[in-house]
């Protein structure tokens, strides 16, 4: 008979193995509760953890964004139909000359704030890409602003930014055209609420005839407090006469309306694009515009980027996420890009390897830099940051 090596049982006791026997003695009473802490301990941390990994987070992160031709097409979206394409910058009513080059407005683009939270693994990962900017949300977004009010604040910056850059293209080429002062909006409080009607184009202020908002306002300011103002207005087509009463506001008369300008070109220029907002695009719209209005290759067929805004008379203004719209052109093979003066400590210290930062004060500098950037000579001569 083979010998066997499992040792006999002793009598009446059942046969337990010695992973069972162990098991059963770490469940005793005493150590029950210790083993229920630690594992209540763990969901605890383990819903904390996701808790971190779900919350949106007070920041937004600024990234490269597309780049558009304005001397090109865009696509345009009317109802629910096949989106179309269009000129970005239309010009009817005058010769137009159709250039080659192009001129690239930058864009950045963001998540964070109202309806684009960020979560902490985005947050980490960007911290750690060179070309990510992170920065608390309240430096990009107005509190407590819905993402219905960030895209129609976007939408009017946008708006604003063509309406400045087509004024400050016309007056560069020396083109004339005449101004309507026109009724925007009537404060509440004023008396003469019923006086004037949104949309009113004052053609005259006492008797004499208004060509500018300043030289209105002058009138108006000139006439003492609760004295009255004889206006000519263009309503609806029709000349009608109305006289409004002078109010104090901070000890100055006042007629309780706001006005803004429209200027009355001798053709039409309009600008088209979607999805993009804000009002940095402006330097970029008035080159376009000065291009296709003006003979010859305003660029030589080259390709330049570059952003800034359009203020009066001409001035560029600084915008925000230079080093985003940096390196969007460079990774798309631009050598040469327009920053305004005032985004020059930064934007020099982020300057992608192989780009060439031209600094622009003015709208006459930008176009003055492109020529010289077309001529492909005396290219040392191109303002820079450094300098």
């Amino acid at each position: 008979m083979p010998l066997s090596t499992t040792q006999p049982s002793a009598p009446n006791t059942p046969a337990t193995s010695v992973t069972e026997a162990s098991a059963a003695s770490e469940l005793t009473p005493a150590t029950r509760p210790w083993r229920l802490a630690n594992t209540l301990a763990g969901v605890v941390t383990l819903v904390i953890v996701l808790a971190a990994l779900l919350v949106p987070m007070p920041y937004a992160i600024e990234m490269p964004g597309p780049l558009a031709n304005v001397l090109g097409e865009t696509e345009v979206h009317a109802g629910s139909g096949q989106p179309t394409k269009v000129d970005m910058i239309n010009i009817e009513g005058t010769e137009i000359y159709e250039p080659t080059g192009e001129l690239d407005l930058t864009t950045v683009s963001v998540r964070g704030g109202p309806g684009y939270p960020v979560r902490l693994p985005e947050l980490v990962a960007a911290w750690f890409n060179p070309t990510y900017s992170v920065t608390p949300v309240e430096n990009v977004f107005p509190r407590d602003f819905s993402r219905e009010q960030v895209s129609q604040a976007n939408t009017e910056q946008m708006t604003q930014s063509q309406d400045q850059a087509t004024l400050n293209a016309i007056d560069l080429l020396g083109i004339k055209y005449t101004t309507d002062i026109v009724v925007g909006s009537i404060d509440p409080s004023s008396p003469n609420g019923k006086v004037f009607q949104i949309g009113d184009r004052i053609t005259a202020v006492q008797g004499a005839p208004v060509t500018t908002a300043d030289a209105l306002v002058k009138a108006v300011q000139g006439t003492p407090v609760g004295g009255t103002v004889d206006f000519t207005v263009d309503r609806a087509g029709e000349t009608v006469d109305v006289t409004a009463t002078t109010y104090a506001v901070e000890g100055v008369s006042r007629i309780g309306v706001v006005l803004r300008s429209e200027p009355q070109l001798p053709f039409t220029i309009s600008i088209q694009i979607e999805d993009i907002g804000g009002p940095s695009a402006g330097t970029m719209f008035a080159l376009g515009i000065i291009d296709k209005l003006t003979p010859g290759e305003l660029t030589g067929g080259q390709r330049i980027a570059g952003t800034g805004t359009q203020e009066a008379g001409g001035v560029v203004g600084a915008i925000g996420g230079i080093p985003q719209k940096m390196e969007a052109a460079h990774d798309a093979g631009i050598r040469y890009f327009l920053i305004p003066a005032g985004n020059c400590a930064e934007a020099m210290s982020r300057l992608p390897e192989g780009m060439t930062g031209v600094k622009i004060t003015t709208l006459a500098d930008a176009k003055t830099s492109v020529e010289t950037i077309a001529s492909q000579e005396n290219l040392d001569t191109l303002p820079s940051c450094s300098s």
